[in-house]
């Protein structure tokens, strides 16, 4: 397949053309632009900002309304003006990269046939996986916007841009360089090379996408594993032609079908008389467990979500300034924030209160003429 890689600069842009082939892991770089290609573009860093979360839940429509409903507490601008992407690593952590809306539809009206939009953070990872590392430390050099990454199992543990005076700081015989590597350090023993100039590395790991596909797309598309894909498509066909050429293999498939309906039975009553939204493997241990520990574990984590969804509603509605602190817990919650007046206090608390018993237990004026308050709320 024919992939373009963009690494997206306001001012300039490096772009790199290749055949890629995702079952050998292999990039023949091309000279010219293909006539059909997928386009992946990235986000540079110094044109991004960043948050990691963590949430003890699987469930990916609940992890989509609570990183909405913690970005409108953390990010400091109106939450119309940015877009975000994100993904969800194995251990529960949630990396999320965000940047402005217009950047977005910049990258949208130069690039009209793109069908990706990433993030120069996983660019660079993809550079370390097709050198075999999941674990690493670059240095990227570009202008005054040098980027620093610490990765650890391709998670983006630490990300800084560099002023010049700090990157000898940063350096030390493991760490990798790209980029617009200074003179000074083109001695050093690990240098990203991609059989082309290492200022085209960011763009070179957007032709890897598909061959390494972590990492996120501001087009919010499904990413689709193509070696994945094709590998349980050619499982498929094996399992089809043993179907055919054993009948012994045929019969134990009619039994395996037997179970497996047994099974789902098993789930169905599981599912009914003891929860509806768990995961079922063992039904029977499952169903024994749940009956050794407390039954309102799911519960609580709904009512969680219920009270910071209200308290993001609210403070939208009311014109709240900022809230820095928020203690909650199963059945109460205290929220600690500023307000341009007390008037917006009130109207805060009068949109909490068609929810929760909400009291105000402080309201101080602060010496820029605004409210400091905290309020109080129980079911």
């Amino acid at each position: 397949m024919n992939i373009t890689g963009i690494d997206y600069r306001e001012d300039r842009e490096f772009v790199l053309y290749g055949k890629v082939n995702p079952f050998k892991k292999e990039v023949v770089l091309l000279e010219k632009k293909p006539k059909k290609s997928t386009v992946v573009v990235s986000v540079p860093v110094y044109l991004s900002t960043f948050r990691v979360y963590k949430f003890p839940i699987k469930d990916r429509e609940k992890i989509k309304n609570l990183v909405r409903g913690q970005l409108q507490f953390d990010i400091p601008v109106p939450f119309e003006e940015i877009d975000y992407a994100y993904t969800v690593y194995g251990d529960g952590r949630v990396f999320c990269v965000i940047t402005k809306k217009d950047i977005i539809q910049k990258i949208n009206d130069k690039y009209e046939d793109v069908s990706v939009i990433d993030s120069e953070v996983f660019s660079l990872i993809r550079n370390l996986n097709h050198i075999g590392k999941k674990d690493g430390k670059i240095i990227h050099f570009f202008e005054d916007k040098t980027v620093y990454l610490d990765v650890r199992e391709n998670f983006p543990e630490n990300i800084r841009i560099l002023k010049e005076e700090e990157v000898e700081g940063f350096l030390s015989d493991d760490i990798y360089l790209s980029g617009e590597v200074p003179d000074k350090f083109k001695n050093h023993d690990k240098i990203l090379y991609f059989n082309t100039d290492t200022i085209y590395n960011v763009a070179y790991g957007n032709l890897l996408r598909n061959i390494y596909p972590i990492g996120v797309d501001f087009l919010h598309k499904e990413t689709v594993n193509f070696t994945s894909l094709f590998l349980k498509i050619l499982t498929f066909l094996i399992l089809i032609f043993s179907f055919v050429a054993t009948s012994l293999f045929v019969r134990n498939y009619f039994l395996q079908m037997e179970i497996k309906s047994v099974r789902e039975k098993e789930k169905e009553i599981f599912q009914k008389y003891f929860s509806q939204n768990s995961p079922v493997y063992d039904p029977l241990l499952q169903a024994k467990g749940l009956v050794e520990r407390a039954k309102s574990s799911e519960r609580k984590v709904e009512s969680l979500l219920d009270i910071l969804e209200h308290i993001a509603q609210a403070k939208m509605k009311s014109g709240i300034e900022e809230i820095y602190r928020i203690n909650v817990q199963t059945d109460s919650f205290s929220v600690q924030g500023i307000a341009p007046s007390l008037k917006d206090v009130e109207k805060f608390k009068n949109e909490l209160s068609k929810h929760y018993r909400v009291t105000i237990e402080e309201s101080v004026v602060t010496t820029g003429g605004k409210i400091r308050f905290r309020l109080k709320g129980e079911r």
